[in-house]
């Protein structure tokens, strides 16, 4: 009877030390969020790339540039709504980032630079990260289109 009531209690304990781990895991672990961005395509009018979250809190991709050879950066357009920029923890989500024609007649490589060799295109994306650590650019790069 003694051994009975004692495996009763330890069940009995069982829902409530799972609730108080979740209570305290949720409040003690610290918020962050880790952004981990690569391309998956560059071409001549615009770039897709991969973004994905890999921290527990939200972070928010606010603008792109690019910069080709030694050229000053170009602005990217965000083809997304703005509401879509918002990237939660653990998940993921395609982005195209547009070239403006207007801004960059040649897109993302200037004439002047077509088929040269060890041709990069480097991507800059501004991001806000909500937690405690700074925010810094993200950047990739990709080969230049032809």
């Amino acid at each position: 009877m003694l051994a009975d009531f004692n495996l009763q209690s330890l069940i009995a304990l069982i829902p409530i030390a799972t609730l108080a781990y979740a209570f305290i895991h949720d409040h003690v672990q610290a918020k962050h969020s880790e952004l981990k961005i690569a391309p998956l395509s560059c071409q001549t009018d615009k770039i897709h790339i991969i973004a994905s979250n890999i921290g527990n809190s939200a972070a928010i991709i606010t603008a792109a540039k690019f910069i080709t050879g030694e050229l000053s950066p170009k602005p990217l357009k965000i083809a997304l709504p703005l509401d879509q920029t918002v990237i939660e923890g653990g998940d993921s989500r395609t982005m195209e980032l547009k070239v403006d024609m207007t801004v960059s007649p040649g897109g993302l490589v200037p004439y002047e630079l077509r088929n040269t060799p060890n041709c990069t295109v480097k991507i800059v994306i501004d991001t806000i990260a909500f937690g405690d650590e700074l925010t810094y650019p993200k950047e990739v790069k990709c080969v230049c289109p032809a």
